[in-house]
């Protein structure tokens, strides 16, 4: 038996299936992973997870097994061998923690960014590493429950991943000049 869906949760469902990269912005459980799993269709995998370690280990696994019991999955943890013998092996979804991106070596059709605001800084080697990888994805989704924790600024770099500057601009100087007003200095 599946589990049902609440119908805001369905709402977002459709809004990720007709927006191939987009944010989902919920509140901590509200099911973001839930609404995720429930989007995937067969032509967008495989997919990649992206999450925090604990989330990485701990929870998709478990929401991958309530949720979507017909998808197979991979869990890169570990060593960096075991890491990318996860990573090799065929399956529907590859997981892996935020700081392994650097194992990634091949491209997948669909990428999901868990707690997206951990790409909040452009100039980070977390960022340009999963630059490359959304470059080459046809869908990319981020999920967080707090997309600008310290301030508007950090959306630019976020939404950048999903959608390659069509939102908020290719430069993240465009978007300060566009949305933001410089304080003059007082004497």
């Amino acid at each position: 038996m599946r589990l049902a869906l609440k119908p805001y949760q369905r709402e977002a469902v459709a809004h990720l299936r007709a927006h191939p990269r987009a944010g989902l912005f919920l509140e901590m459980g509200l099911g973001k992973t839930a609404v995720t799993l429930s989007a995937l269709t067969p032509d967008m995998l495989p997919v990649l997870v992206i999450a925090p370690k604990r989330v990485a280990e701990h929870v998709w696994p478990v929401e991958l097994a309530k949720w979507r019991p017909d998808l197979s999955y991979q869990l890169a943890a570990g060593t960096a061998a075991k890491r990318r013998k996860a990573l090799d092996t065929p399956a529907d979804v590859h997981i892996i923690g935020v700081d392994n991106v650097v194992d990634v070596r091949r491209a997948y059709p669909s990428i999901v960014l868990d707690e997206l605001s951990l790409w909040k800084n452009r100039n980070t080697r977390r960022w340009k590493l999963t630059s490359k990888l959304t470059d080459r994805a046809t869908s990319v989704w981020g999920l967080t429950g707090t997309p600008a924790p310290k301030g508007y600024l950090d959306l630019w770099a976020q939404l950048y991943l999903l959608d390659k500057g069509k939102r908020l601009g290719k430069y993240i100087t465009h978007f300060r000049d566009r949305y933001f007003v410089a304080e003059e200095k007082r004497v």
